[in-house]
């Protein structure tokens, strides 16, 4: 799943570090060396698992020094996370955790 929020790179499972250029179009890397969404996301989503609770996005976003938008952006793409969207800033939204 590509993303155009400027974000992330172009491949959801690579650092996309790779020279579209010196490649044969079999991926999706765009030379960009921003991390996909879904090693963004599974790097949250291992924090959180750490910090042993519910955690705010502002407390993500300072602890991966990335702005809000894009912790909220992977955590939605995240199949074990989930955010609780309430009328506060977004940095107080609580992003919680299923799974395993």
């Amino acid at each position: 799943m590509a993303n155009d929020s400027g974000y992330f790179g172009r491949d959801p499972d690579s650092f996309n570090i790779e020279d579209p250029e010196d490649r044969d179009g079999s991926d999706l890397s765009d030379g960009s060396g921003r991390p996909g969404i879904n090693i963004a996301a599974n790097a949250i989503s291992f924090w959180i698992g750490q910090q042993c609770r519910d955690v705010t996005i502002g407390e993500i976003a300072e602890a991966f020094k990335m702005p809000p938008a894009a912790v909220a952006e992977a955590c939605e793409t995240h199949y074990w996370l989930h955010i609780g969207v309430t009328d506060e800033a977004m940095a107080e939204w609580v992003v919680g955790q299923d799974g395993e």
